[in-house]
């Protein structure tokens, strides 16, 4: 008997602390005018994943910044709080936590948001896990953006950037951001840094109902510096070597450390987009390139890409309120034939572009593991995803995906076309805005297809917003 008392507290330790936490925030809360100054929003979950086989169904893990387990099922309770960015003549400090607690035999906690920033006169700095969205791409249907997606847990960082776009004059504006990460321990190569920055440019009429907008930028990411965790060997990883990583350039006496006669791992991406505006509905065309080092920069040269089209209606009327679809190839794997980019992967940094497992580039691109933090990116994919956004009462709204990935495996391991992975990937979330701050969502998801893992899964989650 005590045995099982003390296993059913510890099975529903999380549950019990969010049950404390709620009974706290709402006697300190009380109503939306005694909000703390301290917090702008507060949220507690309680919920649980299942399906029927050795993995999660695809859409039910991906994109949820590394929450959510690939391969098994869970019960997690989720905090969100913090304090919102606002415009103001002055400095204004902003910071965040989101705490998801999955039960498992460590009561594994994740830290999506734990960040804390300061934000003046169009520029923000700010430090720690914080979840953004990177790319020109449909920010809510979108299976990516390409090379930074929200599928991989949050990487630690500091970011100095712009607060959105600033405008130049009345149809050209600019959103600037860079940012120094740090992958930790768990990878191949320990310690190592990750580099980050993008430009991107918009032209246009800022009225947010007629007109056009034209953007376009580039994404550029680094892995660099770090120690390799069988050999021992360090890499450059000096403060003047941060500089050549951000100029692309060489080490300062030879190649040590060094892939493509550049230090670290490069990849990025050059994006392009069109959003045509209007009073009751918008237009967004959007696509894509990769590029691996220098390799891929030529402009004109698309020979691997990720293109979409979004409609989104702004009015009151109407049940389908945005849907999108998109296309995703990367099967030439770079310009040049002879020499192909091998995206995702490399032969020095050996958990390729991975964090904690999880795939930080477009999550059709599946890794499979090897032995000391070895990830292996299939990369030569080609895919199509669509996405429909139904509103029809504050009860049903459902949020439906599908997906058809080809998996062609990778350059030194191409799979036969008996042997290629085909999958059929779908999902339905609905969301229920229940009274006094009650939401509740169901999710049901499918994997489906030739050589795929096939499984069916489920999802309940309960959320009460304190304010």
């Amino acid at each position: 008997m005590l045995h099982f008392f003390r296993h059913t507290v510890y099975k529903h330790f999380h549950f019990v602390v969010l049950c404390l936490l709620y009974l706290i925030f709402s006697s300190v809360a009380g109503n939306a005018e005694e909000q703390s100054a301290l917090l702008d929003y507060i949220q507690i979950s309680e919920g649980f994943i299942w399906s029927s086989g050795d993995n999660i169904p695809f859409w039910m893990w991906a994109n949820q910044n590394g929450r959510v387990s690939m391969e098994k099922s869970s019960v997690f309770g989720r905090l969100k709080t913090g304090k919102k960015r606002k415009n103001s003549d002055s400095p204004v400090v902003f910071y965040g936590l989101d705490a998801t607690l999955n039960h498992d035999p460590g009561n594994n906690i994740i830290l999506t948001d734990a960040y804390a920033g300061i934000s003046y006169g169009g520029l923000q700095l700010h430090a720690g896990k914080k979840a953004e969205f990177f790319g020109l791409a449909d920010t809510l249907l979108t299976a990516g953006p390409v090379v930074y997606s929200r599928n991989a847990p949050t990487i630690p960082k500091i970011a100095l950037s712009t607060d959105g776009y600033i405008e130049l004059n009345d149809w050209l504006a600019f959103n600037a951001y860079l940012a120094h990460g740090w992958f930790g321990d768990e990878n191949y190569v320990k310690d190592a840094y990750l580099h980050q920055k993008f430009l991107y440019l918009r032209y246009g009429d800022t009225n947010p109902d007629s007109g056009f907008n034209i953007f376009a930028g580039m994404h550029d990411l680094a892995v660099w510096g770090g120690r390799n965790r069988v050999t021992g060997e360090q890499y450059p990883s000096s403060f003047s070597d941060f500089w050549r990583v951000f100029w692309w350039q060489t080490q300062s006496g030879g190649s040590h450390g060094t892939e493509q006669n550049t230090i670290g791992d490069h990849r990025g991406s050059i994006e392009y987009m069109l959003q045509l505006k209007g009073k009751q509905h918008d237009w967004l065309i959007y696509a894509s390139t990769l590029f691996e080092d220098q390799s891929g920069l030529n402009l004109l040269r698309w020979n691997d890409y990720f293109a979409g089209v979004s409609y989104i209606n702004k009015g009151t009327s109407g049940v389908l309120k945005r849907v999108n679809v998109e296309y995703f190839d990367t099967r030439n794997q770079g310009p040049n034939p002879s020499e192909p980019d091998n995206y995702f992967n490399n032969y020095m940094y050996l958990s390729g572009w991975t964090y904690e497992g999880f795939g930080i580039g477009h999550p059709f691109i599946r890794f499979t593991a090897g032995d000391n933090y070895q990830y292996t990116a299939q990369n030569k994919i080609r895919a199509i995803n669509t996405g429909a956004l139904f509103h029809f009462s504050r009860i049903f709204n459902p949020y439906v995906r599908l997906a058809y990935i080809e998996n062609y495996g990778y350059i030194n391991d191409l799979l036969l076309p008996e042997e290629r992975i085909k999958t059929f990937s779908f999902d339905i979330i609905n969301t229920s805005f229940l009274s006094n701050g009650w939401i509740l969502k169901q999710e049901f998801g499918f994997d489906t297809g030739k050589n795929a893992h096939e499984s069916i899964g489920g999802a309940l989650t309960i959320s009460k917003k304190i304010f």
